[in-house]
């Protein structure tokens, strides 16, 4: 394309942009951009840039929708110039709150960290390196009662290049982007994993000497390669460091149980046949039995906390499983993730943090006829009063994708534990088109299930009413909890 034809084009764009909003003040400027707020003829607010460079992932991100980024609603681009409109996020930022001394809480800082950590391994699958991950770059966005953590401001981000020895561009903020960031070599996503640890070090105060700060001294080392390597490496550190912990304590003991029976073997009956311990393996056997191992599969959830340490999908019918294979599937069964039309609602189910029933996405008509079955060890529940711990929940995101309001919702919840049962109701606004909100059911809620015929089973039935005809994917399920006693 010629110098003067992309001059036309960013032309255009910008008449186009000028037709479809009005800019209300100037947010930011620098040598290198220059940031609107801007309102659409509804009323709604946007973020118009104007970026004196190129080669950023804006189109990339335009195409993956709205998640932790904003939603980019027009990307335009020449050799010279981006142009870009975006969702505006209305929200305070890390950095309004370091500036009143508002440090987050060690369990807030976790949830908001995995929050993060989900947003970038979606990014660093598609290649996109953020590069200036700071405190003003992180706003806290209350969606139904609840903050959701977004990164804004992709300026400085940059696509990996495999061919690629360093960058291209030298940009990021002194004190958060890490040494290979000033021309020391590529970029990649430990870059990113080192300005977040940097900037959470801040968040939690000076004072902080909780377990998250061997995470965040790992997350920032000076050489790359002794951070976590990648994002899922961060994330599972912070969904299982407990469980961490009570290994490497299970550990110790199996380490001093073959020290104390070799010792006895050689001192007791050093005049007999020598007697061997049994061997560490069969030890590490039982300590697995008793604290088990985490899961080694990755899953992207949109908001985490503590996992249980054994679960499995069902009552799931077999022809239905996610392992279902692109051959097995009927035509009627593929799906591309679009909208059934314009008449879709979708609810998608988080236990904890991680996704339930994400095998249902496949289909293009509602699948309402699953759930999850969760083992809960006695190592786990044996200290419970009498209720689940205050930190494990169920959060049901909903997003409206038709045209029309989807008016009234609620969801309703109710158990039973072949005793008795309890139910709950939680009430949501109208949605209109376009819009989501989230359903948080905190499981303390709950009296755990009772002893019934030497086992503690309950099942958990989630269901969402509403008026209109909307189609409602995720309408509703159960998730059945089963507390084993060995």
């Amino acid at each position: 394309m010629g110098q003067e034809t992309s001059k036309t084009a960013i032309q255009l764009a910008e008449k186009f942009i000028q037709s479809k909003y009005e800019k209300v003040r100037l947010l930011h400027q620098t040598d290198k951009a220059e940031v609107w707020l801007a309102v659409d003829s509804t009323g709604s607010f946007v973020v118009i840039k104007n970026i004196k460079l190129v080669n950023l992932p804006y189109s990339m991100l335009k195409a993956m929708g709205k998640a932790l980024w904003p939603e980019v609603i027009y990307c335009a681009e020449n050799e010279a110039y981006t142009i870009v409109v975006e969702e505006f996020i209305n929200g305070k930022s890390f950095e309004e709150l370091l500036e009143n001394k508002r440090y987050l809480t060690e369990t807030r800082a976790r949830e908001l960290l995995l929050q993060l950590c989900d947003g970038l391994i979606m990014l660093h699958r598609k290649g996109i390196i953020h590069r200036d991950i700071k405190p003003s770059n992180i706003i806290l966005q209350a969606v139904g009662g609840h903050d959701f953590v977004r990164l804004i401001d992709y300026d400085a981000a940059r696509i990996v290049k495999e061919e690629q020895k360093e960058d291209t561009r030298l940009l990021g903020t002194k004190g958060y982007a890490p040494p290979e960031q000033y021309g020391y070599g590529q970029t990649d996503q430990r870059s990113d994993i080192y300005s977040l640890g940097i900037t959470f070090k801040e968040m939690l105060g000076e004072n902080y000497n909780g377990w998250l700060r061997s995470i965040l001294q790992k997350c920032t080392e000076v050489d790359a390669r002794s951070r976590y390597q990648t994002v899922t490496e961060l994330k599972s550190d912070l969904l299982h460091h407990r469980r961490n912990k009570l290994l490497k304590a299970a550990g110790i003991v199996a380490a001093a149980m073959v020290a104390v029976l070799v010792i006895w073997s050689n001192g007791q009956h050093s005049h007999q046949e020598k007697i061997l311990p049994p061997a560490v393996e069969e030890i590490m056997e039982e300590v697995k039995e008793k604290v088990p191992l985490p899961p080694v599969e990755e899953k992207t959830p949109e908001v985490e906390k503590n996992k249980v340490p054994s679960q499995e999908n069902g009552p799931v019918p077999a022809e239905n499983k996610p392992n279902t294979t692109e051959n097995d599937k009927s035509p009627q069964e593929t799906v591309t993730n679009n909208e059934t039309g314009n008449n879709a609602v979708y609810a998608k189910y988080y236990f904890n943090g991680e996704r339930q029933g994400e095998w249902t996405d496949r289909f293009d008509k509602p699948r309402n006829d699953w759930g999850t079955f969760f083992t809960i060890p006695p190592n786990i529940w044996k200290n419970w009063d009498d209720s689940y711990p205050n930190d494990w929940e169920v959060r049901v995101t909903v997003e409206n994708k038709s045209n029309a309001p989807w008016e009234n919702p609620y969801l309703s919840v109710w158990t039973t534990d072949g005793v008795g049962g309890e139910s709950k109701d939680y009430y949501g606004n109208t949605l209109a088109p376009g819009e989501s909100c989230v359903y948080v059911v905190p499981l303390n809620e709950f009296r755990l299930p009772a002893l019934h015929k030497e086992r503690r089973r309950q099942e958990m039935h989630f269901q969402f009413y509403a008026s209109g005809d909307q189609l409602l994917f995720g309408e509703r399920t159960e998730f059945v909890f089963e507390l084993i006693n060995k």
